[in-house]
């Protein structure tokens, strides 16, 4: 093992723990939810965690770049410009605003419409959640991993806390919107005072504006990544959009289900993997997620055979899916976290935008295929699956392509 390697080994481990934790503490809500409330309270908030977490999925693209950008000062001058937290506040004001102004259009995505309390905990949420973005960009960047993982854990730790705490109170969708935004703020609280000294030597290598403009692009790409992950409920409210509740519930809770267990330990290792492959070189990249999506394909197999009936039984019949829906949706979990994989490499290349097209591929395959003529479930299953693939596929191309273009720049 290379010393690059055996550093970057251990903290590697401590953030796969940190994230099983956070996963499992999200796994557990969403069983809750349904488990306590009907069909009709569960289709809203499953719609309400597609909207609030595809949003923070966007703005997840700020961490990206953070993670990127951000190294230790090495001296007690820092550049004028170079330091992340005025770009933190700024984005913070501009996220609020836009989520605010944009509420009419999300808000008419949730069933039942949205009250001023779903409103203000959404956008209020998401602009601590752009703070978050920054300070743990930054912590990666300067290598920080325990007040990370500390981050990660909390996060999922606290969200449990507070929906079970609204759930056995009885509180409908406004308190449950404030349960899911609170550990955003309550997680800045508990975490960087402790961590303050180090965050002080954050500097960045671009100026704000260039920071912003990667920034933004990489927000492209994790919207594209968002909408087929965190948000993808949203994609089946808005491809099928006739879609009834009793049809809606099943789907949703599959795809909350079983999302977590592949794609967000990829999303939770996204910057840690930008900044292993700029160290050590991206080619790895493709063999890594070869590995990935194929031990996905071999999971969808066995969670085809065992999940319907394991779902039935838990949920009951309401929440009954058939094999081939769930496996198709497995899969597609697995190909969108081969993918992750592939775009991690592209950001430590520098080709944000690569990663951007890949993303798009993903998605306009995935809503070219939702309204095929097929059974609502089995149309899902195909338009998540063939989006995952067609992405996967077009990141590797590129990947290959901008590897290319690297060595004909050293050979010039």
């Amino acid at each position: 093992m290379s010393p690059v390697a055996a550093r970057l080994a251990g903290p590697a481990l401590l953030l796969l723990a940190a994230t099983v934790v956070s996963g499992g503490c999200g796994y557990l809500v969403g069983a809750l939810v349904p488990l306590r409330t009907g069909v009709g309270v569960y289709a809203a908030f499953a719609a309400l965690w597609s909207v609030l977490f595809f949003l923070v999925s966007a703005i997840g693209g700020l961490q990206q770049e953070l993670s990127r950008a951000t190294t230790p000062a090495s001296g007690l001058v820092v550049p004028p410009g170079r330091r992340p937290w005025p770009f933190a506040l700024v984005s913070a004001l501009i996220v609020a605003v836009v989520v605010f102004a944009s509420a009419s259009l999300w808000g008419a995505l949730l069933p039942g419409g949205v009250s001023v309390v779903v409103v203000v905990a959404v956008a209020l949420g998401v602009a601590f959640y752009a703070v978050v973005a920054v300070v743990c960009g930054a912590l990666y960047g300067v290598q920080s991993w325990r007040p990370l993982a500390a981050m990660i854990g909390l996060d999922g730790a606290l969200r449990l806390a507070g929906v079970a705490i609204v759930l056995a109170a009885g509180g409908g969708i406004g308190p449950l919107a404030v349960a899911l935004v609170v550990p955003f703020p309550l997680a800045l609280v508990l975490v960087v005072p402790l961590v303050r000294v180090r965050l002080r030597t954050a500097v960045v290598d671009v100026t704000t504006a260039r920071l912003g403009w990667n920034g933004l692009r990489l927000i492209a790409t994790a919207a594209a990544t968002g909408m087929l992950v965190s948000g993808a409920v949203l994609v089946i409210r808005i491809g099928i959009p006739d879609i009834r509740a009793h049809d809606f519930a099943p789907l949703a809770l599959a795809l909350t289900l079983t999302r977590a267990p592949l794609v967000i330990p990829a999303l939770a290792l996204q910057s840690y993997l930008i900044v292993l492959f700029r160290e050590r070189g991206a080619a790895r990249a493709l063999p890594w997620s070869g590995l990935v999506f194929g031990a996905a394909v071999a999971i969808a197999a066995l969670v085809a055979l065992v999940g319907p009936p394991v779902i039935r039984w838990i949920f009951g019949p309401a929440y009954a899916i058939d094999p081939v829906t769930l496996g198709l949706i497995v899969g597609s979990s697995g190909g969108l976290a081969a993918l992750i994989v592939v775009g991690a490499a592209l950001v430590a290349r520098g080709r944000h935008g690569f990663t951007t097209i890949a993303w798009l591929v993903a998605v306009a395959v995935t809503f070219v295929l939702m309204p095929v003529p097929l059974a609502h479930g089995t149309a899902v299953g195909v338009a998540f699956g063939g989006g995952a693939i067609a992405g996967f596929v077009a990141g590797c191309v590129l990947l290959v392509v901008a590897g290319r273009r690297a060595a004909a720049e050293v050979r010039a």
